[in-house]
């Protein structure tokens, strides 16, 4: 959730606060309203929850996917390169062995480099286990791209409902606002006497400034000035 809408948030949260802790003077102002404000709030609190599970579930699909890249460049492609080069030499049976070249590959295009080597490598496969490497090699090499694609799926999932999320927080944050701003009136018209509460009113029905402290802070009363001493006779 963005700071500005957890400032909205909050400025929800402390106008539900103010007509609860006044209920008695707010008794007038019909309950639906005010009954419309709190499930607002709820289903906030369950879409920004929902928004920052996504954004986490995002990012571990994110860095399971590079560990797997990892995995596969450094364990099981980068040995079947060398092993090939060490037994068939600079042949053309080579060329299916040769690692990608021309910087970072997409997702994709490595799976495809993957899986063309562990093709290859099937016609080859008793020299490559001679060599030292298990004997599913290839079972395991096709078996970590698949997972890397898998990961990147699951990422683009999460990040779509993570979206979908946002869009339902933005929704429900206007019409929390719209709810205070017919609240405003019927409040003020019940509370214009007490200078006091009004300037609670007006103070928690903001929305604090991005950067601010989330809830404004309410005017200090002025102090009292102290009666002069009457002069000793």
């Amino acid at each position: 959730m963005k700071t500005t809408q957890g400032n909205m948030l909050a400025s929800l949260r402390n106008v539900q606060n103010f007509c609860q802790a006044n209920a008695a003077t707010l008794a007038s102002i019909d309950t639906a309203i005010k009954e419309r404000l709190g499930a607002a709030i709820v289903t906030l609190s369950g879409h920004a929850l929902d928004q920052n599970k996504k954004l986490i579930e995002a990012k571990g699909s994110t860095q399971t996917q590079e560990s797997l890249r990892s995995e596969l460049l450094k364990f099981h492609m980068a040995p079947i390169n060398r092993v090939a080069k060490l037994e068939l030499g600079n042949t053309p049976e080579l060329t299916p062995f040769l690692m990608p070249k021309g910087g970072r590959q997409t997702i994709e295009k490595l799976k495809s480099f993957a899986d063309g080597m562990a093709t290859a490598a099937e016609k080859y496969s008793a020299t490559f286990i001679a060599a030292g490497l298990p004997a599913d090699f290839i079972t395991q090499c096709n078996a970590v791209s698949t997972a890397m694609v898998e990961a990147q799926g699951s990422r683009a999932q999460t990040s779509a409902e993570r979206k979908g999320a946002t869009t339902s927080l933005r929704s429900m944050l206007t019409l929390g606002r719209r709810i205070v701003h017919v609240l405003d009136p019927l409040v003020q018209k019940i509370i214009h006497n007490d200078p006091g509460l009004l300037t609670i009113w007006n103070t928690v029905k903001r929305v604090p400034r991005t950067g601010s402290s989330a809830t404004p802070a309410i005017p200090a009363t002025p102090a009292t000035p102290a009666t002069p001493a009457t002069p000793a006779t």
